[in-house]
């Protein structure tokens, strides 16, 4: 007499299927996780990337930083539109900079949490924190020709008359903990004198700044760390002194 092989009741699979969903919710979070700081790890990194260029530009300039802009026709720019800072650092790396041909160095176009928009040429997905010197000034950091008539009224966010002297890394203090690239929606990052809160890029992962989360910052002295908005509106607009460590 043969026997029938044996099968699977329907309360057996049910069980199966019911470990399955348990170990997949379970595993999800963590993968989610490491997900998340592989993709931080890589735009930190580029961030690195872009401190090194500050490096080699600084010591090619006598110690000038890198202007976040030079417009048409002024000295040191050789193009008919403006040229920002992320061209000037893609040109020290890779020697490409023509942002309209989207040939930028990938560490401008390559961050996991955001699809670069080559459409919008003045959003690399970072920016470059405008107000190098504050808090004992909210001037601005200008090219040399900039008259520093910028549209705003009150006098203390305006450079120096007649026009902004070129800044040196030498003039900021506590390097460690002042900010010179981070996250930013555009070219540049500008605080208020009350907070700093990033707005997401369009193209964004929209959990990567979810309920006020962590931005990542690149400081005066070449390191790279995510700070949250009150740590990261410290290191833009008010840095700490050296014994504070982040």
């Amino acid at each position: 007499m043969r026997h029938r092989p044996h099968a699977f009741t329907l309360i057996e699979l049910l069980v199966v299927i019911s470990i399955i969903s348990l170990l997949i919710s379970i595993l999800l979070p963590a993968l989610s996780s490491a997900r998340g700081a592989a993709y931080n790890a890589k735009c930190l990194s580029n961030l690195k990337q872009m401190g090194v260029s500050h490096h080699y530009y600084g010591n090619d300039h006598d110690d000038v930083i890198i202007y976040p802009r030079i417009k048409k026709n002024w000295a040191g720019n050789p193009y008919t539109n403006d040229y920002y800072w992320f061209q000037i650092m893609s040109k020290i790396i890779n020697g490409k900079d023509n942002r309209f041909d989207n040939n930028l160095s990938p560490i401008f176009t390559g961050c996991p949490d955001w699809s670069y928009d080559p459409a919008v040429t003045y959003r690399p997905g970072y920016g470059m924190n405008l107000r190098l010197k504050s808090p004992q000034t909210r001037a601005k950091y200008q090219h040399p020709e900039d008259s520093g008539n910028d549209g705003y009224s009150d006098k203390d966010k305006l450079p120096a008359p007649p026009y902004a002297p070129s800044w040196r890394y030498n003039d900021l203090p506590h390097p460690s903990k002042r900010a010179i690239n981070g996250d930013s929606q555009g070219a540049f990052i500008d605080t208020s004198t009350s907070g700093y809160r990033f707005e997401p890029l369009k193209y964004e992962d929209p959990l990567r700044h979810l309920n006020g989360n962590s931005s990542n910052l690149l400081f005066v002295d070449g390191h790279a760390s995510s700070l949250d908005p009150v740590l990261s509106f410290e290191a833009i607009n008010d840095p700490a002194d050296e014994t504070t460590s982040y």
